[in-house]
């Protein structure tokens, strides 16, 4: 359909451009004012031969273009309107925003597209003359509004305030709005380019009025949208004056309205309107024709420019029978608009669903462009109409369209609808309440989808089909309890396709944000989804299970509350209805099922269960399944049967066990990845009755338990072998309650596999709870088989013995158990990592934090690096210091990381939802050297050696005055410094004391040597300057003197160290390339490892001992 409003535009520009044609002293006014400002400029002396070859093409174009007017003969005029052409191009392709000879391109830009209209207009191109003509003005709107149609900009351009006779119009004198100058000429260049392609090959009916000799024409700006087939042309142009009105109307107009007002009768409806099919159509013809003109090139481009959003309402047809009941025979016209709603509703929704299949089965990228518009158009209606009915309407196509053909989602994807704003509308759709206007015609809602349903589908595919990024953006729109309540509502309705997607975005909502869990979990109807349950229809059983699974994953306590109340409200058998669903679906929906039905049946104070023992028996055929899928499925959900999860939905089952091995301090806690150890789920204590219930349920399956267990463990997926090991971990705990006789066969079967966890180079978390299994399955007589250990696993639980007592006690059983035994430290150092590249920015500072290491570089960057056994991979590069970045700390209070730079500042970094964010900067007044924390305490050390406390309240104050500080250390409390003058300082948070526990160097003979570095091992505390010292803390105080001295070479000191359970490293000046390695127990040296380069800074995590160096390289090694 036409909207003769654009029409108009085209007629009026054309009879503007033809009237200065022919008026011989208008033409040659404009000539002169556009010639001598080119001369003017021309007359400089010194100007690049470029400028003037611009300036000589618009000039002579502009005479080429008045020799072919004055011309008679038909070959003249067209070789000079062909060259004029020609010389137009050039000036028209300047930048719009540089000068030429010291002349604005843009009024340059401007003239070329003026005078190419002149030309388009005399070549009898009537599109391409007003195309040129508004991008004339798009360029430079105030030079064509004062210099080259002032009246025809004023008749385009006004602005109107209300939809009444009144307008605002612009005065030349006055500021000319550029802005909505440019955007209606942008609107109606766009239109045309449409409509021009549209009728591509037809002789357009009003192309008698681009003249302005024809006696019939007349002020059609007052235009709707009526067929292009009509034959009654003239009076159409009239009579739409009605209707609408873009521009003042003078006295004549009014009174043609008046004359012309009761013919409005005589117009059939259908003379308004046009099926959608009958558009589509049309528009494929003549894109058909485009295609099949070879010889036009013009005609392609202006396809493809054809294929931006264009202002092709669907619904005209519906808003012209609107615009007719504001004149006369609004009642008649209200009961006709009505009436035909209702009758093309459905066949609107069917014939729109019908042209896109036959567009998808057609070739060519034609078609192609009339699908990509009708997409456009349903997206823009969605997203900006406020008219209930077209709004439900294109969310019917829409949704229509797509449930035909799944494919269509991808095309909806490729549109760029992150700046449409769809999700509102969609939103105020689902949460409508039952008592709101979609329901108020039962007769009308039933000819189209419902709103719910159609709508949900929409906000399934937009939190689900595109990128993680993306769907988190619409997710974080529509998790709010407003749309959770509504999603409620919809879920009472027997509606199985609404159930399908709105379970899906429930779920989704679910794992995106942990307050959406918790409402969800608190607030769901349970009665729908357990009828899902007990459908014949397989798919919703499936999505049953997914959803009981999904919101199950809730701290443990709130699970069992969950499982009670979904036990109460059941009016089922729902153990009898999990049990068919684990033996008939597939076998993915077999394990969750699985799982739910374990958990069911452990509320039963029954011992043995036949539901149980089929349960369990499930999972393990599906953890020795040959699909991976399976195994990593299985293994997750026995893993975490027995434990908890966070309300985000991550699992906490081993964060729980792992404080069950003695894993308190934050230093080794965050070398473990994904956990919040501040989470309220790891204060439940329904916890551990729960484990004992659900251990005693699968123990009583019998060893194929623990044989299918291990064999888990030597899977080559990590997840698997992991998650057998957690298993493995809470059923000995249970197992360590029962008979010897059980405990021992378990013992037998899964030691062997345990015993490769234990060892350096394996993940942390993975090494504690292997130390724990072996301490459980390994208790009372078991203990016995600790004389059969290798040395490499006593050797990893020594090593182990300073983050757990599990370790340590079972260190203690095997040296009592093999006295005479020698102990065996391995020396050897295998290099397992090197991560950075050759960054030329030296790494001053390494930390874990939250199971990541951060490194800290000298042009202000932290680089975060995931590392995986011998892999790393970059996660973060943040730069957010100025400076170089010297030192980390752990902050426990608010288990964040603390960063010292250079630029005089304190960063406080936390993880939240997984990802590093800055909470706070604390500014000092000199660079930071170091920095150290306990409780809501900061200590550092500045660039003049002062030694600073930050409280709370971020005040700071000085310590240990006419000290000068060079390195910290907190333990037990306390601060310990080390000084320039040798001597160490301590500082009593608790009480605010001073004390000094070792006095400085004094001697005539030696100059004294500051302390590099302070290390707190254990209850040893070791220095390092010329020499290295250690002693106990104890020692330090009542003696001052050390239990372990290590000399240096002569004229050298140890400027770096780090201390772990067998080994010291230390790093002297004389050798900056190389880390020394001297076993801690006795002062021996065992020998050296080359990094390559100058090293920078030192760190030691989970017996690696990490080092970065000068050129950006981070190096690992660990002892064998």
């Amino acid at each position: 359909m036409i909207d003769l409003k654009y029409i108009w535009v085209l007629i009026s520009i054309n009879r503007h451009i033809l009237t200065t044609i022919q008026n011989e002293k208008s033409r040659k006014s404009l000539n002169s004012k556009c010639i001598t400002t080119i001369k003017i400029q021309n007359q400089q002396q010194f100007f690049e031969f470029s400028h003037q070859s611009v300036l000589s093409n618009l000039y002579y174009a502009i005479d080429a273009i008045e020799t072919a007017i004055q011309s008679h003969h038909s070959e003249e005029i067209s070789l000079n309107l062909k060259n004029s052409e020609q010389m137009l191009q050039l000036p028209a392709m300047l930048d719009e925003d540089d000068f030429t000879a010291s002349i604005p391109n843009r009024y340059l830009v401007c003239c070329s597209y003026f005078y190419l209209s002149l030309v388009r207009k005399l070549l009898g191109d009537e599109w391409h003359a007003a195309l040129h003509f508004l991008q004339a003005v798009l360029v430079a709107p105030r030079v064509v509004w004062t210099e080259f149609a002032p009246e025809l900009c004023e008749s385009l351009f006004r602005k109107s305030e209300n939809t009444s006779l009144e307008f605002v119009s612009f005065n030349f004198e006055e500021e000319i709005n550029e802005v909505f100058v440019k955007e209606k000429a942008r609107r109606y260049k766009e239109c045309l380019v449409y409509y021009q392609v549209m009728l591509y090959g037809e002789i357009p009916w009003w192309s008698s009025y681009c003249g302005n000799n024809s006696a019939n024409y007349m002020d059609v700006s007052n235009t709707s949208c009526v067929s292009s087939t009509s034959v009654h042309h003239e009076s159409r142009l009239k009579t739409c004056n009605t209707y609408e009105k873009i521009h003042p109307m003078d006295p004549q107009d009014v009174m043609q309205e008046k004359l012309d007002a009761r013919n409005i009768n005589k117009f059939d409806s259908s003379m308004f309107t046009r099926s959608i099919e009958d558009v589509a159509l049309s528009i494929s013809k003549r894109i058909e024709k485009t295609s099949i003109d070879l010889n036009c090139r013009v005609e392609d481009l202006l396809i493809e420019e054809a294929l931006q959003p264009l202002e092709f309402h669907l619904f005209d047809h519906a808003s012209s029978r609107l615009r007719l009941g504001l004149k006369n025979h609004e009642e008649s016209s209200n009961m006709k608009l009505q009436t035909s709603l209702g009758k093309y509703g459905e066949e609107y929704i069917v014939n729109t669903a019908s042209i896109f299949e036959s567009l998808i089965c057609s070739s060519g990228t034609n078609y192609g462009s009339l699908k990509d518009v009708i997409l456009d158009e349903l997206l823009i209606v969605i997203s900006t109409s406020k008219e209930e009915k077209e709004l439900r309407a294109s969310v019917s196509i829409l949704t229509t369209i797509v449930s035909r053909n799944k494919s269509i989602i991808e095309d909806v994807k490729k549109k760029d609808i992150k700046t449409l704003e769809l999700l509102p509308i969609l939103v105020e759709i689902v949460c409508a309440s039952s008592q709101s206007c979609y329901k108020s015609n039962k007769q009308e809602e039933s000819l189209l989808m419902t709103p719910h349903a159609a709508s949900l589908m929409i906000i399934e595919e937009l939190v689900t089909s595109f990128d993680y990024a993306t769907n988190n953006m619409h997710l974080e729109a529509i998790s709010s309890p407003h749309f959770l309540s509504g999603l409620f509502e919809v879920a009472k309705n027997d509606n199985l396709e609404e159930f399908f997607s709105l379970t899906t975005i429930l779920i989704k909502c679910m794992q995106f944000d942990s307050q959406c869990r918790k409402y969800v979990s608190k607030f769901t109807p349970l009665a729908p989804f357990l009828h899902l349950l007990d459908a014949e229809n397989i798919r919703a059983k499936c999505t049953a299970l997914e959803y009981f699974h999904e919101i199950l994953c809730i701290p443990r306590s709130s699970a069992i509350n969950l499982l009670q109340r979904i036990k109460r409200e059941s009016r089922m058998d729902i153990m009898q209805i999990l049990m068919q669903c684990a033996h008939q679906l597939q076998p993915d929906h077999q394990i969750l099922a699985a799982s739910v039905l374990i958990q069911f049946d452990t509320l039963n104070p029954t011992d043995k269960s036949l539901f149980r023992e089929e349960a369990v028996q499930i999972l393990l055929k599906a953890l020795t399944s040959e699909e991976s899928s399976e195994q990593i499925l299985s293994a997750s959900i026995l893993s975490n049967l027995a434990g908890t999860y966070a309300w985000t939905g991550e699992s906490y089952t081993a964060a729980w066990f792992l404080r069950k091995t003695g894993l308190n301090s934050p230093y080794h806690q965050n070398m473990i990845r994904n956990f919040n150890w501040l989470d309220h789920s790891l204060q439940d204590t329904s916890i551990d009755v729960w484990c004992s219930k659900i251990a005693k349920c699968i123990i009583s399956v019998g060893d194929s338990i623990f044989y299918t267990l291990e064999k888990g463990l030597r899977s080559k997926m990590k997840k698997v072998s992991r998650d057998c090991l957690l298993t493995l971990s809470w059923l000995g705990c249970q197992i360590s309650k029962n008979p010897d006789s059980l405990s021992n066969s378990a013992s037998e079967i899964i030691l062997r596999g345990v015993e490769q966890f234990l060892h350096p180079g394996m993940e942390l978390d993975e090494r504690l709870l292997a130390c724990m299994c072996m301490f459980n399955y390994a208790s009372g007589k078991g203990k016995q088989k600790l004389m059969h250990f290798s040395e490499g696993v006593k050797e990893s639980l020594r090593r182990l013995s300073n983050i757990t007592w599990m370790a340590e006690e079972l260190h203690r059983v095997a040296d009592f158990l093999l006295p005479n035994t020698s102990q065996r430290i391995s020396c050897v150092h295998t290099q397992i990592l090197e991560v950075g590249r050759n960054f030329s920015i030296s790494v001053c500072s390494l930390i874990y934090y939250k199971g990541l290491l951060f490194s800290g570089y000298s042009d202000g960057s932290i680089k975060v690096w995931d590392i995986r056994g011998h892999s790393a991979s970059l996660v973060w590069d943040i730069k957010e210091h100025k400076k170089s970045v010297t030192c980390f700390s752990i902050y426990e209070p608010l288990d964040s990381l603390l960063s010292g730079s250079s630029d005089k500042t304190i960063r406080v970094w936390k993880m939240i939802q997984r990802n590093l964010e800055c909470l706070e900067v604390i500014v000092m007044k000199e660079p930071i050297h170091h920095i150290r924390s306990h409780g809501e305490t900061i200590f550092s050390i500045t660039e003049k050696q002062g030694i600073k406390v930050v409280n709370k309240s971020r005040e700071i104050r000085d310590i240990f005055k006419g000290k000068h500080g060079k390195c910290m250390a907190v333990a037990q409390g306390k601060l310990y410094t080390g000084c320039t003058d040798s001597s160490i300082q301590e500082y009593n948070t608790t009480h605010n004391r001073e004390q000094e526990i070792k006095p400085p160097t004094r001697s005539w003979r030696k100059q004294s040597k500051p302390i590099n570095s302070i290390v707190a091992y254990r209850d040893w505390l070791y220095s390092a300057s010329r020499h290295v010292e250690g002693t106990t803390f104890k020692e330090w105080k009542r003696s001052g003197k050390p239990k372990i001295s290590i000399l240096t070479d002569k004229g050298d000191n140890v400027v770096a160290m780090e201390v772990v359970e067998d080994f010291l490293y230390l790093i002297s000046s004389s050798s900056t390339s190389s880390i020394q390695i001297w076993l801690r127990g006795v002062p021996k040296k065992l020998g050296r490892i080359s990094a390559g380069s100058k090293i920078t800074s030192i760190y030691t995590a989970n017996d690696i001992i990490f080092c970065g160096t000068e050129k950006g390289l981070i190096k690992g090694w660990i002892p064998l």
